[in-house]
């Protein structure tokens, strides 16, 4: 089997703990604090496959999350003006899907393309699969 294309978040996104770690580094707490926070970006990736994708997270129990392209409903690109000095971005995705209504890619680097990405497998999942979107708003 093919390994699937795999996006991971930047560790810039841990550089308040880094910085916290340093100056705190005579102290074991601040420092063990620190190399967590890094373990657990280091061990959070994302796993596109054809019609889904999974979020694995976690550095002693691990969570595992799936994501399937046709429920999505909106797509949301944020980078704040630290993120884009590094070159990253956050992708908020809202979806139908009970389990997961909110999912973020974070930290991403080429986030505006592969949020362009999604929005095109997401139209084309839901032509394959006949899927329609309806919404029910009670008043």
């Amino acid at each position: 089997m093919e390994q699937p294309p795999i996006l991971k978040p930047s560790q810039w996104i841990n550089f308040g703990y880094i910085l916290f770690g340093v100056i705190a580094s005579p102290l074991v707490i601040p420092f063990l604090i620190m190399v967590y926070q890094l373990l657990d970006v280091y061990f959070w990736r994302y796993e596109f496959y054809e019609d889904y994708v999974i979020e694995r997270r976690g550095v002693f129990s691990v969570k595992r999350r799936e994501l399937y392209f046709h429920r999505i409903k909106g797509i949301h690109h944020e980078a704040p003006f630290l993120y884009r000095i590094v070159g990253i971005s956050n992708i908020q995705i809202v979806s139908s899907d009970p389990f997961s209504s909110f999912f973020l890619f974070a930290a991403v680097p080429k986030g505006l393309e592969i949020s362009e990405a999604i929005r095109e497998i997401t139209s084309t999942g839901r032509r394959k699969k006949k899927v329609r979107e309806l919404d029910f708003f009670q008043l």
